[in-house]
């Protein structure tokens, strides 16, 4: 009967769908059963005179006693490593490892199933995840751009805004509306230079084709190359007629790249190479007619000097200049400007507003607008809102750096927490939505929610 049991452990080593060890002090392998044999490719007997740091690449000798003690310690481990077969392959394992003392030696007795198959899914599984991200993030990226191109009324409807604020610029942007060579805008934020992009689109002879907005600032950095291109993956850009990418959805029409100083450098590369294949006769490339207008808050000829922007791009998309005004140095124009944006804003929300007092405006002209036209908008729009009559008078909604009795002003980052603070308070609380602060202030709902984390506004502030 003994002997009928020791011959079934036997066979129940021998046969187990796992590799066996018995490793000692050293790191000798003592004993492999058949399984690990057939694995690893070696006959059990030179498997009897190898080291565990023979078959497994991640042990190395150095760490083998520091292993050693740990698994004393713990009594027993499980890991993932990797084993290395005879002719040099490697592949995942998962090992289970208990301490052992017999016949007055101790042990390392270890079983190793091969992880392959689980591996491959896990891989495949993070890639679908991956996927899944890249397509997330995408549909994200494309709600923003649809948002950018109908959101706000244009300030080129008013006439009056025109003739006095753009005075300077606007003989230039409708001469270039008319020439389809490449705009480059570039002026503080704030300046409206979507608005003169926009502009330049309707008055030119691509009006009644698509006007496609991009954001390299607002669209994650490694979603830009998918807006444009569209590759499948495995596929060069410009290799699929199908592709569906933004210059694609632009045929015909214009494209404004918003801020593209934040277009990472390899997707420079990619427009710019895309953009000689598409000009060059012969070329394989599914064409599209598309005009590029850019714009950018920096000197984009000062960031190809620095090495910053691909010089051969900025020539590229910089055929004709427009450099937009900052509202500083048109001071004089802010009492028409906030005339124009507070009757846009009564008539969108119902209120009864038609006139802005006299100290309101001299408040206004005595504020340093860092965010220029944009600010002054979203100053306007936030009295709209939280005041009542038919006369805009001074009151919270103005920036608390307009002046005060010592006439120190707040710093950029004060002002930003009080903005913030009285924005929440007027939503109730609402941070998202139509109705939510981040509207008020014109911000994506994620920015105004990394900006109450870093200004570290508290809930007792806010309530």
């Amino acid at each position: 009967m003994m002997d009928h049991l020791s011959l079934l452990k036997e066979i129940s080593l021998e046969q187990s769908p796992d590799s066996i060890f018995w490793i000692d002090q050293s790191g000798k392998i003592r004993y492999a059963n058949q399984t690990a044999s057939k694995r690893l490719g070696y006959p059990v007997k030179t498997l009897l005179n190898m080291h565990i740091f023979d078959i497994d690449p991640n042990m190395l000798e150095s760490l083998w006693n520091s292993h050693w003690q740990y698994i004393k310690k713990q009594g027993a481990s499980t890991f993932e490593s990797v084993h290395q077969d005879a002719d040099g392959k490697i592949f995942p394992v998962e090992v289970r490892v208990k301490y052992v003392a017999a016949n007055g030696e101790n042990f390392n007795f270890a079983t190793a199933s091969d992880i392959t198959d689980r591996v491959e899914r896990e891989k495949k599984l993070r890639n679908a995840l991956d996927e899944v991200t890249v397509l997330r993030k995408k549909t994200e990226a494309e709600n923003e751009y649809l948002k950018a191109t109908s959101e706000k009324p244009s300030i080129f409807q008013d006439s009056l805004v025109c003739e006095r604020y753009y005075s300077d610029t606007l003989p230039e942007m409708d001469l270039v509306a008319t020439l389809d060579v490449p705009v480059h805008i570039m002026g503080e934020t704030g300046t409206a230079k979507l608005a003169i992009g926009k502009y330049i689109h309707l008055f030119s002879p691509r009006k009644d084709q698509p006007f496609i907005v991009l954001d390299c600032l607002t669209t994650p950095a490694e979603i830009i190359e998918y807006m444009l291109f569209d590759p499948p993956r495995g596929k060069k850009y410009w290799d699929d007629p199908r592709l569906a990418g933004l210059l694609q959805m632009a045929n015909a029409g214009t494209i404004l790249i918003h801020r593209i100083d934040k277009m990472p450098p390899a997707t420079q590369r990619k427009l710019l190479d895309y953009l000689e294949k598409n000009e060059r006769p012969g070329s394989t490339l599914h064409k599209v007619d598309v005009r590029i207008i850019t714009s950018s808050s920096v000197d984009l000829q000062e960031m190809t000097i620095a090495g910053d922007f691909d010089k051969q791009l900025y020539e590229k998309i910089s055929v004709f200049k427009l450099n937009t005004i900052p509202l500083r140095d048109r001071k004089e124009d802010i009492p028409i400007l906030a005339d124009y944006f507070l009757k846009i804003y009564a008539i969108k929300y119902g209120k009864q507003f038609s006139d802005i007092s006299g100290e309101s405006l001299k408040l206004l002209m005595a504020y340093d607008y860092k965010g220029n036209l944009l600010e002054l908008e979203n100053i306007i729009e936030r009295g709209v809102l939280t005041e009542e009559g038919s006369i805009l008078r001074p009151g919270a909604w103005l920036p608390r750096a307009v002046a005060s009795h010592e006439g120190r002003l707040l710093t950029f980052e004060e002002a930003q927490r009080i903005a913030i603070i009285n924005a929440v308070k007027v939503s109730k609380g609402r941070i998202s939505g139509p109705n939510g602060a981040a509207r008020l202030l014109n911000l994506n709902d994620k920015t105004l929610f990394s900006k109450l984390e870093r200004l570290n506004i508290r809930t007792e502030e806010i309530n």
